[in-house]
């Protein structure tokens, strides 16, 4: 599980998201006085880490909806991936969906 969370968090901190630790990892990005949260992950009873991304408040499925078919589970305000080993992260290509992201809230 450490080797999946040190990866996550390298793919994560190329970017300029705020980062801050309580129940999980979280990423956010801040615009003006508000701290929007984007990307998080935690330990899901050691056997996985999940990924979540928040879609609440956003637009971004209507501009990836391909983001949507891509998780393993969605909700109303998230989609989330599970990812068991350090090949789930290159199968379910999370490096190029964390890119997309960034790219939306920085564009």
């Amino acid at each position: 599980m450490e080797e999946i969370i040190e990866k996550l968090k390298s793919i994560l901190k190329k970017y300029k998201f705020l980062h801050e630790y309580s129940w999980a990892d979280r990423y956010f990005v801040q615009k003006k006085t508000v701290k929007k949260l984007v990307f998080y992950f935690y330990v899901k009873n050691e056997k996985y880490v999940v990924l979540g991304l928040s879609i609440q408040w956003t637009a971004i499925l209507e501009n990836y909806p391909m983001l949507k078919v891509a998780c393993d589970e969605s909700g109303v305000s998230t989609l989330r991936w599970k990812i068991f080993s350090l090949d789930d992260i290159e199968k379910k290509w999370i490096s190029n969906i964390v890119q997309i992201v960034a790219k939306y809230f920085w564009v």
